[in-house]
């Protein structure tokens, strides 16, 4: 029905969404990952050349190895998560992976969310979105609907018991020649019984032909257990109608706590989100400290590589958090069944139009 087939199409818009941001954010991660491994690789160049001259230790020299093959392992990873993703979003769109249209977005990294704000000023959106979840939910719609459409099904079956009746009548002119004048008439009515054990059709008709020509019929046609299962269908019903209010009752206690989770998710990733910004931010400024520290000798080329990957994997989380975020605010939008306005926050154009690791 038409409540069946919107609910299908707004979880396929939902995973569509989700699938292409989680796609966004992996090809984000491959080039933070392939740079810190390009990276990697010239300090473990340099590396090289300072062990042979005798100015680093061996084992320094193999752990900074281990670090980049580390990486490289990463970044095979992200590739097959993206192949992964590709697919799947290929699959929903029901076309071949090679024929997806180009990503030409990115990830907008200051992207802060819509609701986290709105949720912090004002303390009854949550109400607010817990009443719009109730009142436009599409599952919940449908099961009221399945509801009502047994209720239906009970009446008529308590009522299957009453005949169907049906009047007929019949006037009819004959002569030798006309004007006609010898009338003729019959009245009937027809009683149909749909009852589970006997059922049947009783006819009653009376009429009269010509001048003095005068009828009456009774008629009578019964069955026996023809339909055995109308004694069951009124309990089956009822059975089904008290289900159907329990998963009702369910649904809606669902829709309440998936609100209350959703908002309380958004604001602790948002939060998440500016710590990572921070920790970025941070890590960034003590690797210059380092690096100046590494060629006054006060720390090891180990310590600098080592702070070079704490700086990559912060901004890995950040781009984590951030689609965690915008998935949690749009799975929250399609609970309420709200018009989705946040796509236009998130998404920034790609101005190269390039895409790591060869994916269009």
């Amino acid at each position: 029905n038409d409540l069946e087939a919107e609910l299908l199409v707004q979880k396929l818009r939902l995973q569509v969404s989700t699938l292409y941001i989680n796609l966004l954010m992996y090809r984000e991660i491959l080039k933070i990952e392939e740079q810190s491994l390009k990276i990697l690789q010239e300090q473990s160049a340099i590396a090289h050349t300072e062990y042979e001259i005798g100015s680093l230790r061996a084992s320094d020299l193999i752990d900074i190895r281990i670090n980049s093959t580390e990486y490289a392992m990463y970044i095979d990873e992200t590739r097959i998560r993206i192949f992964e993703s590709r697919y799947a979003l290929a699959n929903l769109m029901d076309l071949p992976v090679e024929e997806l249209p180009p990503l030409n977005s990115v990830l907008n990294p200051d992207y802060r969310g819509i609701y986290p704000a709105l949720l912090k000023s004002d303390s009854s959106l949550i109400s607010l979105l817990t009443a719009e979840a109730l009142g436009r939910s599409t599952e919940l719609k449908s099961l009221e609907k399945q509801e009502i459409d047994l209720r239906q099904g009970l009446r008529e079956s308590r009522t299957g018991w009453l005949p169907a009746v049906e009047a007929v009548g019949d006037l009819k002119f004959a002569g030798r020649d006309f004007p006609l004048n010898e009338p003729s008439f019959s009245l009937g009515l027809n009683l149909s019984f749909d009852t589970p054990l006997f059922p049947g059709t009783l006819s009653v008709n009376t009429g009269r032909s010509g001048r003095d020509e005068r009828n009456r019929q009774l008629s009578a046609d019964a069955g026996v257990l023809e339909n055995p299962e109308s004694l069951i269908n009124p309990g089956i019903i009822r059975n089904r109608i008290q289900t159907m209010e329990m998963d009702i009752r369910m649904k809606r206690r669902e829709l309440e706590y998936r609100t209350e989770i959703l908002a309380d998710r958004i604001l602790q990733t948002a939060r998440q989100c500016e710590l990572e910004r921070e920790k970025c931010l941070l890590e960034e400024e003590k690797l210059k400290v380092e690096e100046i520290q590494m060629s006054m000798g006060e720390i090891t080329r180990l310590d600098y590589v080592e702070s070079e990957i704490r700086l990559a994997d912060s901004r890995r989380s950040l781009f984590e958090s951030i689609a965690a975020l915008f998935n949690a605010e749009l799975e929250l939008e399609y609970l309420c069944g709200r018009e989705s306005g946040l796509y236009s926050e998130i998404l920034l154009k790609n101005a190269d139009n390039s895409s790591p690791g060869g994916e269009p």
